[in-house]
């Protein structure tokens, strides 16, 4: 056989030498000339029948790789469904499976949990939705890999489950690119309405089912990155069910910046009724000034060019003492609070646009500093993820990027005074080492600050 040909050799030499070579080539036959019609006609049926059994040979192997496949996928998608419902113990172990099923997991990547939910399961499945399953797995497979995953599955009825892998330090730009296509697809071209839940960046395989009961719960409690959205991320950092501080820094955050007036004084009056709660007068009195001071770190960036309508801690809680009945106490809170709300979105802007113009301001205030994203999100009681995928959806950058070029902007500035050490400069904007400033001021700008300095100088 040469390649998927069968010979036959047909000659009119007797040589040895012609049969080995013949047979070096692996001819099906040799026949000598002069040729009888018997011989040829067996020959090529033998050559037919050859070829037949290969033909059913290749479909078997076809057929059972096919189904080798279909049931490693299976075994697959069992594994990572008891990911994400059992808990995990044994982390070696987990591995030797992990690398057996051939799943691209690690224990020290970061992850993100996509959670897909098929809004009114029951109706959908009528029109069919159950046997396109497979199309659904295979096409969001696809999206995962453009983006450097490819971990996709049907977890139950209505919902499908992805693990994006959050490797780049600005994840969150392809993350939410992952999302609003996963979206896109779902309502576009199935037909159906889903809500989408991102959980927090985690790593370790035992952090999975955290991880997705996470994303589970941010669509559960419609923590929609913005109104017309359905992509919600986990919003704030976990509290223990006691603890009451907690508790109260999450909803006095969130009321006030939805600018809704009716959910501040709904807020309030849940807080005012867990304070009377508590066992003594002095614990009820402490919580209620924790309660007032709370929102003040909101101010901590916002300019206001109205003298009247500023705040200031000292004054607050000079006449927050002069209260002396828990009613008034409670009035005045709310009061500081309605007015604490209206500074932070004098024009009536939505709530992501008031988180937006925080973080902005936090930023062009602490550059000089050792900020990160997790610090900027603390100060708006978010998760990083969260503000994250917020900010880039709002703003089209990165928190990162942003920095950068907040960064690098005023490096500029003060690179136009020849009296300034451009080491000096590099601390002053917030870089530590002079190596790397040069570098990405040179990736910014084209030159190095040296040269920026010759020309603008």
């Amino acid at each position: 056989m040469v390649g998927e040909a069968i010979v036959i050799f047909i000659s009119g030499h007797a040589e040895v030498d012609y049969l080995k070579d013949a047979l070096k080539i692996g001819a099906a036959d040799y026949i000598l000339k002069p040729i009888n019609d018997y011989e040829l006609s067996a020959a090529v049926s033998r050559v037919v029948n050859i070829m037949e059994q290969e033909r059913n040979l290749q479909t078997e192997i076809k057929i059972m790789e096919e189904r080798l496949e279909k049931s490693a996928r299976f075994l697959q998608e069992r594994f990572l469904i008891t990911l994400l419902n059992e808990e995990t113990s044994n982390i070696e172990n987990l591995m030797e499976r992990i690398s057996y099923l051939d799943i691209p997991l690690n224990n020290y990547d970061n992850y993100c949990i996509i959670v897909i939910k098929v809004e009114n399961w029951n109706e959908n499945c009528n029109s069919g939705i159950k046997q396109r399953s497979i199309q659904i797995r295979n096409d969001c497979t696809e999206i995962l890999k453009k983006y450097g995953s490819n971990i996709f599955f049907e977890n139950k009825q209505g919902e499908y489950v992805a693990i994006y892998n959050a490797i780049e330090s600005d994840f969150e730009t392809n993350l939410l690119h992952v999302a609003e296509e996963m979206q896109y697809r779902f309502e576009n071209e199935y037909g159906l309405d889903v809500s989408i839940g991102i959980s927090e960046v985690f790593s370790g395989i035992d952090q999975i089912k955290n991880a997705y009961n996470d994303a589970v719960d941010s669509i559960k409690k419609r923590y929609f990155l913005s109104e017309n959205s359905n992509i919600s991320v986990k919003k704030y950092e976990d509290a223990d069910s006691s603890d009451i501080y907690k508790w109260a820094k999450n909803i006095v955050y969130e009321a006030i910046l939805s600018g809704d007036t009716t959910q501040v004084r709904n807020m309030a009056n849940r807080l005012f009724s867990a304070a009377s709660t508590l066992p003594n007068v002095n614990e009820q009195q402490n919580f209620l000034i924790y309660l007032l001071l709370l929102p003040f770190n909101l101010l901590s960036n916002i300019k206001n060019d109205d003298d009247n309508s500023r705040l200031t801690v000292g004054e607050v809680l000079t006449e927050f003492l002069c209260c002396s009945k828990p009613e008034e106490k409670e009035k005045f809170i709310l009061k500081i609070y309605e007015k604490i709300m209206d500074l932070m979105s004098p024009k009536k802007e939505t709530r992501s646009g008031i988180i937006i113009r925080h973080v902005k301001n936090t930023i062009k205030n602490k550059y000089m500093e050792q900020i990160s994203v997790a610090s900027i999100a603390e100060t708006v009681n978010l998760t990083p993820t969260y503000l994250s995928v917020l900010f880039n959806k709002e703003t089209g950058e990165t928190i990162n990027n942003y920095i950068t070029r907040v960064r690098l902007e005023n490096a500029k500035k003060l690179l136009c005074d020849p009296t300034i050490k451009i080491n000096d400069i590099c601390l002053r904007v917030g870089y530590l080492s002079l190596s790397y400033f040069t570098k990405l001021f040179k990736k910014y700008t084209g030159m190095t600050p040296g040269q920026y300095r010759l020309l603008n100088g």
